[in-house]
């Protein structure tokens, strides 16, 4: 075993507190706390050596787990097990402070465990079936009350009798080793198994939970071989733990039962965005057999909270911005020991309508408390609001969030606007539509155009209700042909009216830079041409979330590129009517998506 390099402490990523980012509910004493411990299976060797190179040197230190149970561990071209290289390769992927054990015997392909958590024992226990590893194991010292024992385990291919064959001499040395029972216990690693029912998984069922829900990626495909046809490695746990399990949340990506991950089926900006630094070519890499299979939990860390959040939503209700004062509302803190509320933030469609106006922030809270926010929309466009206010502190919990809500008056109703033989022209590849006879778009209303998709569909693979104020139009449906909008990147749109003049822009087109696929382009104001770039889960269609100037001209407010193979028919642009309080019947709204 190896001693840590220095211990670092946590980071908010690692210490959630469940109670305060959830409804809470009302009990005696304090809350209690949990850390968050990420456990991986990790053969991601390659070469001709079966040695960790950079391919799996970069997936290790995108997924960043707590412990990563090893195989085949040896570092670099020369495959070396020296004391040195390894240390420098934690170093360099994990970070200060993680330690490190290998079964000893300077076996060809050995078992080891890279722990964030001091190392209180290590050993192996022999795999009599083979002579070029054995089955590694640490009691590593996790925090709270119960210590995590890890198992990493490296099965044979020669097929399923043997296989059980191991996995019983497992079972009967982790029997004989007498873990305690209120410890929790990991099994994982490449079992190079050909399926969920294998006998050997039968025979662990006896110390750990063998059932689904199984590790999957994005797309619900839990194989982890290179080819992606069969569950060769696992992170299985005991009964103790398995009920722990949190979702994976990494950047963009939620995988709800644990993650399967595949570098493959990520394009390069996703995985620069949620999983750096990893490349698209890393799980394609010579020798690369496997995929590296992660699962969170959320361990009770016995520390105390010094506070209870009663309650964490804030609906306003509805209010007319035009009357004011607003009325303001609050959540309760039940104060236990005195923190200090050292900061806030405010991300969600209208952030900067809200405030908290008591306490100020940095202060030290040392009795029961009001948070008091106050919302000052300014003006009614019947939207409803949703902001998250996220406050940290400096005692604990850590971090907790406070969802704000709430809905203005309907926006004062004007007249539809007719919109026949209004032009949407794309540039770079160039293609347009004319709007059919008898388009209208309600006041404050949308003209959402997608490329090759029925209305249901649209709101299916977005996952949002078009309102009754949305006009959905299918581009194939109306120019046949490749349809409409054909997004691919480096695009331009500009809107022209029934006589072919330029309406948003008046001169140019938008964004003022082309777009780059797989995104959401949204303005940022209806007077403005700014554009942000979003992430394509990010997309919002039916809904304007920028600022409302009510010019009363026709804006394109989105452009949105849907990802992955054959998702290009769900592609749209959104244009928005902006209208006045009172919009003459001359004036054209319009938006698509």
């Amino acid at each position: 075993m190896r001693s840590p390099l220095s211990q670092p402490p946590h980071t908010l990523r690692r210490l959630i507190t469940l109670s305060a980012l959830a409804c809470l509910a009302l009990g005696a004493g304090a809350p209690g706390q949990t850390t968050q411990v990420r456990i991986m299976a990790s053969n991601l060797t390659s070469g001709s050596n079966q040695s960790y190179l950079d391919p799996g040197e970069r997936i290790l230190e995108a997924l960043q787990p707590d412990i990563a149970l090893m195989q085949e561990f040896t570092i670099g071209a020369t495959a070396s097990q020296s004391t040195a290289d390894t240390d420098a390769f934690v170093l360099r992927v994990f970070g200060p402070g993680y330690t490190w054990m290998r079964e000893p015997g300077d076996e060809q392909i050995p078992n080891g465990i890279i722990s964030r958590w001091p190392i209180l024992e290590s050993g192996q226990w022999e795999d009599p079936n083979v002579d070029n590893r054995d089955f590694a194991y640490a009691r590593i010292d996790i925090p709270g009350d119960h210590d995590l024992w890890a198992v990493s385990v490296h099965l044979l291919t020669t097929g399923s009798t043997d296989r059980n064959s191991e996995a019983q001499d497992l079972r009967d040395a982790i029997i004989a080793h007498g873990i305690p029972a209120t410890d929790h216990l990991v099994i994982g690693g490449d079992l190079n198994t050909g399926s969920r029912t294998e006998s050997a998984i039968s025979t662990l069922s006896a110390l750990v939970v063998t059932s689904s829900p199984f590790p999957e990626d994005q797309s619900g495909d839990g194989d982890t071989n290179s080819g992606r046809t069969e569950p060769y490695d696992w992170v299985l746990v005991d009964s103790d733990l398995d009920p722990l399990e949190t979702s994976v949340v990494q950047g963009s990506f939620t995988f709800p039962t644990g993650l399967v991950f595949d570098t493959r089926i990520f394009t390069q900006t996703q995985l620069n965005s949620s999983f750096p630094p990893a490349l698209t070519s890393d799980s394609a890499a010579t020798g690369m057999q496997h995929m590296g299979v992660v699962r969170d939990f959320l361990v009770p860390n016995g520390a105390v909270d010094d506070f209870t959040v009663l309650g964490t939503s804030v609906d306003f209700g509805t209010v007319d911005a035009t009357a004011g004062p607003f009325t303001d509302s609050s959540i309760s803190l039940d104060v236990t020991n005195p923190f200090i509320l050292s900061g806030l933030s405010l991300t969600g469609t209208h952030p900067g309508e809200f405030t908290l106006l008591s306490p100020a922030v940095p202060s030290t809270i040392s009795a029961d408390t009001d948070l008091v926010f106050r919302w000052t929309p300014a003006a009614n466009d019947g939207q409803t609001r949703s902001v998250d206010a996220d406050l940290t502190t400096a005692g604990s919990p850590a971090e907790f969030t406070v969802t704000l809500s709430g809905q203005t008056n309907s926006a004062p109703s004007g007249d539809p606007i007719d919109v026949s033989g209004y032009t949407l022209e794309q540039i770079t590849p160039d293609a347009a539509i004319t709007f059919p006879a008898g388009t209208e778009i309600a006041s404050r209303g949308f003209l959402i155009v997608g490329r090759d998709a029925s209305r249901a569909a649209f709101e299916s693979f977005w996952g949002v209700t078009l309102g009754s104020d949305v006009v959905y139009i299918s581009g194939m449906d109306v120019i046949g042909g490749n349809g409409f909008p054909v997004i691919n990147g480096d695009e331009q749109f500009l809107l022209l009216d029934d006589g072919g003049l330029p309406l948003d822009p008046p001169s140019g087109h938008l964004p003022t830079s082309p777009i780059a696929d797989e995104s959401s382009y949204q303005r940022s104001a209806t007077d403005g041409t700014a554009f942000t770039q979003l992430p394509e889960a990010s997309a919002n269609p039916g809904a304007f979330t920028g600022i409302v100037a009510e010019t009363g001209e026709v804006v394109i407010t989105e452009i949105g590129d849907a990802a992955g193979t054959g998702n290009y028919v769900y592609s749209f642009v959104e244009l928005y009517h902006d209208a006045t309080a009172e919009t003459p019947a001359t004036l054209v709204g319009f938006m698509a998506r």
